[in-house]
């Protein structure tokens, strides 16, 4: 019964992808890509060969990407620094503290239906 159902609702409604592998955060730019795929490339090569060059070479990419990793962080953080010692960002620091409690909420129900309209 269990697998009918199931197969008449993939059929209805299809599969999600999941939740996304890599999500987008404040300080990920084309760069810091760059060195990760780099990074995760040299990974698999070393992977399959095991060899001591190879891991030389992935160890090599992991550095650089924490390092990349490291100067977008500090970069952007500085940014926001700068930006909120500006006069418009003043104003606009307690409105900037909400949205970021608020994004790190959890979603606790949902609204409720009153009446048939």
């Amino acid at each position: 019964m269990k697998m009918v159902w199931q197969k008449a609702a993939e059929q209805v409604y299809g599969w999600t992808e999941g939740p996304p592998r890599h999500t987008e955060t404040w300080w990920w730019n084309e760069e810091v890509a760059k060195y990760i795929e780099e990074k995760r490339r040299c990974y698999k090569i070393w992977h399959q060969t095991k060899t001591a060059s190879d891991r030389n070479q992935y160890k090599e990419a992991r550095r650089n990407a924490r390092r990349t990793v490291g100067l977008a962080q500090g970069k952007t953080r500085q940014e926001l620094v700068n930006e909120l010692e500006s006069t418009a960002g003043k104003t606009n620091v307690y409105r900037d503290a909400k949205q970021m409690a608020k994004s790190r909420q959890d979603i606790v129900g949902v609204n409720c239906v009153k009446d048939a309209n």
